[in-house]
């Protein structure tokens, strides 16, 4: 896995195999319902925001999400593609749902222009409006957890990410060292 919110990919891998044991074993059901918009079909994934241990139900599988809903938090790719899909999870509904990962897909319906978002809207299913906005939960922790790392796990995750990279290199970039 990727960094993610301060976590080394290491960290993360740790608490999903957790979660795998905890599934096998029978002591934790798999997520069946996306707690951000009701969807109850699809690849339903366990989210968390802090994936340090020790690793507790409740926490570590902190937010039941749909692929949809788990993959817009990706919040830096597109601020207004993010937005619009999160504004109509809180009007109430779900998308198509997604039975096969495929973050270019999802790329391509919701966050990679207005023209394609139409063509994902066709496939909206109205409903309630939610009890709680989990999407706005996930982002109001990721602040809380980004203001609190130092700046040194800053900069690790910075040099992992593939868009230390200028536009146009054929190899990402090697950041000067720092004294």
């Amino acid at each position: 896995m990727k960094p993610y919110n301060g976590f080394s990919g290491e960290a993360r891998d740790r608490a999903q195999r957790w979660l795998r044991a905890e599934w096998t074993s029978g002591r934790l059901a798999r997520p069946s319902v996306c707690c951000a918009c009701g969807r109850e079909k699809g690849v339903i994934d366990a989210h968390a925001e802090d994936y340090s241990g020790p690793f507790r139900v409740g926490e570590t599988d902190e937010y039941h999400l749909c692929f949809n809903c788990h993959m817009v938090h990706c919040r830096f790719r597109n601020r207004e593609g993010r937005d619009r899909y999160r504004a109509a999870i809180a009007a109430g509904g779900h998308f198509a749902a997604t039975f096969k990962r495929d973050f270019g897909r999802f790329a391509a319906e919701h966050l990679d222009g207005p023209e394609r978002y139409e063509r994902a809207l066709q496939g909206f299913v109205p409903g309630p409006a939610p009890t709680r906005l989990v999407l706005d939960e996930i982002d109001g922790h990721a602040l809380a957890t980004f203001r609190s790392i130092t700046i040194s796990t800053m900069l690790k995750i910075i040099d992992q990410r593939p868009w230390t990279a200028a536009v146009g290199d054929q190899k990402p970039r090697k950041r000067a060292a720092r004294s």
